[in-house]
């Protein structure tokens, strides 16, 4: 089985759109507006950040000159929004009290199992009481949890998503055939590919034409090229190699929104909560209109509930994987129906118009 490789911008890298998106509201709400931001490298270039002459954005690949920065330019910004990329909010509060307006954004991490994640969101309580600081968080999950915690200026906001106009999507498609998409870092634990081959090979066994495309992400915080090989070792030894097709590459994102759009039903199986909350790979996809299939960590059952997507298994996933891949095959009209209502659902809960309202709504001191 050939791997394909290729560099691209790392423009599929969830924090980096996240907090991309973010800025696009901003921008909408403030006549001036600087960013300043830990994004580095590994997760968005800031040449290609933001292109907007009313847009400055600041990049410090530490936390120390991040803080140094602050210290400087809070006495003489009359506004500053501040990006924080899975950074400790608790570290700024010095910072925090000097400055005239800075809205800290915790990013969307699921904190619930995470120990450590727990005890710093709960040392970031002394910040709500400060009156120019805004706690921000996409973790749906996490904020009902642990928001009571909070008794001010803490904000569930849907993640914004900024899809493309328009997607060039290959017509004459054959309808018997069903594509399958995994795109995402290189993690067993995000994408346990063993049992997803096994539910495969069941189809193939029973005639059932379907082929997974798999978009392995070159950037992480894992050792994606042992994973890779041993991907690659478990399709030889299964006997898959016209069915599966496994790409060693950092999409562009308008090469990912087209490989979304060219693929049939989103697979995201992760066996923990491993990963920013909500997905963003999953509200792209329902963005394109396409069917989900997730396991139901973080807020996956929340976004592919009342019929907007698949719920599997992680305890019995290979057999729910075959069983749901099954029925969508045989019923292409109930493949159709999750898409279309995953996209009605998401173009209006997570459009870039309603999160900006929310924002402002919250910036302006009223509670959403």
């Amino acid at each position: 089985m050939a791997v394909s490789h290729g560099f691209h911008p790392p423009w599929n890298m969830g924090e980096a759109v996240l907090a991309r998106n973010f800025a696009k509201v901003l921008m909408k709400i403030y006549d001036e507006l600087s960013i300043i931001s830990t994004i580095d490298e590994r997760r968005g270039f800031s040449h290609e950040f933001c292109k907007s002459e009313q847009f400055n954005v600041k990049f410090y690949s530490s936390k120390e000159e991040l803080r140094a920065v602050l210290s400087n330019k809070s006495s003489s910004e009359s506004k500053i929004a501040v990006h924080f990329l899975n950074s400790s909010l608790i570290g700024f509060l010095n910072v925090a009290r000097k400055a005239r307006r800075i809205y800290l954004y915790q990013f969307a991490y699921n904190i619930y199992n995470n120990p450590s994640l727990i005890v710093r969101s709960i040392g970031a309580l002394p910040l709500t009481y400060l009156g120019n600081i805004r706690i921000v968080t996409t973790a749906l999950s996490s904020y009902r949890r642990f928001h009571r915690f909070f008794a001010r200026h803490c904000y569930y906001i849907p993640a914004p998503i900024d899809p493309p106009n328009h997607v060039e999507v290959p017509m004459n498609r054959s309808n018997d055939e069903l594509k399958i998409l995994y795109l995402g870092h290189g993690s067993y634990l995000r994408f346990p590919y063993d049992r997803t081959l096994k539910a495969l090979l069941r189809l193939k066994k029973e005639g059932y034409r379907v082929e997974l495309n798999a978009y392995i992400s070159e950037l992480g915080y894992v050792d994606y090229l042992s994973f890779v090989k041993n991907f690659e070792r478990r399709v030889e030894k299964s006997g898959l190699e016209s069915l599966v097709k496994l790409h060693l590459k950092n999409l562009s994102e308008t090469e990912k929104w087209k490989i979304i759009g060219e693929n049939d039903v989103l697979l995201f199986p992760p066996l923990i909560n491993v990963a920013i909350d909500p997905p963003l790979v999953i509200l792209e996809a329902m963005f394109m209109g396409k069917c989900v299939l997730a396991t139901p960590v973080q807020s996956v059952p929340y976004l592919l509930g009342c019929g907007r997507g698949v719920i599997v298994n992680g305890q019995s996933l290979e057999h729910d994987i075959y069983e749901a891949l099954k029925l969508l095959i045989d019923n292409r009209g109930l493949l159709r129906e999750y898409g279309m209502r995953a996209k009605e659902w998401v173009s209006k809960a997570h459009s870039m118009d309603i999160v900006q309202n929310k924002m402002r709504e919250i910036l302006n001191g009223r509670r959403t």
